[in-house]
């Protein structure tokens, strides 16, 4: 249990996809305006994450590998995320239609994220059993979920700050980021 533990934590603060390896950064710095829409979009990446790394585990060891297709590795895992994500959207659509108009704006993120894809080549790379491969993409997405949460806090605060002229939009956006990304590497000695 304590090794799952560590995987977890490790993924969530330590190793964060986001903040450490910079993926998925476009929907972070375009949806993290607001707290409502990466809350949204958080839920949704972490689900997405998760059930890719599941199906995508399965197919790479049930059918590329048996079959020596591993050159197939990236062409399938976009489809089966582009697959995925527009099911996601239909599946909403018929099920909650103003959970749908309110996530309208975010799905094209979730298909686009190379958040989804880096951790399924990851997790492939790394030859992780089903478990690991499930528990390492749902801390990924735990672990942009958080990151994403907080950094749509700061930019709150930003809005109502004295922030100097020449600070003010992108920069004091990725200066925020980087501030954060530090903060996050500060935890390194944890696990």
């Amino acid at each position: 249990m304590s090794e799952f533990s560590s995987v977890l934590m490790g993924a969530i603060l330590i190793n964060n996809v986001m903040l450490l390896q910079l993926l998925g950064v476009s929907a972070f710095l375009k949806i993290a305006r607001t707290p409502s829409a990466s809350i949204g979009m958080a839920i949704a990446t972490t689900i997405a994450v998760t059930l890719t790394s599941m199906v995508n585990h399965i197919i790479d060891h049930w059918v590329l590998i048996p079959l020596q297709l591993s050159y197939l590795r990236t062409l399938t895992f976009v489809l089966v995320i582009s697959t995925l994500a527009q099911s996601a959207t239909l599946f909403v659509e018929a099920r909650r239609p103003p959970l749908y108009l309110a996530l309208t704006g975010l799905m094209p993120f979730l298909a686009s994220n190379t958040l989804i894809l880096a951790v399924a080549l990851q997790n492939s790379a790394a030859d992780l059993s089903f478990i690991h491969s499930t528990l390492a993409g749902l801390a990924a997405g735990l672990g942009y979920a958080l990151v994403l949460v907080l950094f749509a806090a700061v930019c709150e605060r930003l809005v109502a700050a004295d922030v100097p002229r020449p600070f003010q939009g992108a920069a004091i956006t990725l200066i925020s980021a980087g501030l954060m990304s530090m903060a996050f590497m500060g935890l390194s000695g944890i696990v």
